[in-house]
């Protein structure tokens, strides 16, 4: 989970929360930190949370390739020195 979360965390704080909904669902918050720096009409792309909920089994199988996705589709990757 964290090792799908590093392209992201390496550019800004993110806040995880995981609750519990009913007897069989949790759910889990990975919600980005605006930072100081962060134009705002830039930055609200970036700001999208993502929030999934299902059985722990499902999650445990699910949540790392939906992080993968997650990260992929907001994370600022370094553009390499050409």
């Amino acid at each position: 989970m964290f090792q799908e979360l590093m392209p992201l965390l390496r550019q800004r704080t993110l806040l995880l929360t995981i609750s519990w909904v009913n007897a069989d669902e949790v759910c889990v918050n990975v919600i980005p930190r605006r930072m100081k720096s962060d134009k705002e009409d830039e930055s609200d792309a970036l700001m999208t949370p993502l929030s999934l909920t299902g059985s722990a089994r499902e999650l445990g199988q699910q949540l790392s390739k939906q992080l993968v996705e997650f990260v992929t589709g907001i994370a600022v990757l370094p553009q390499p020195d050409f």
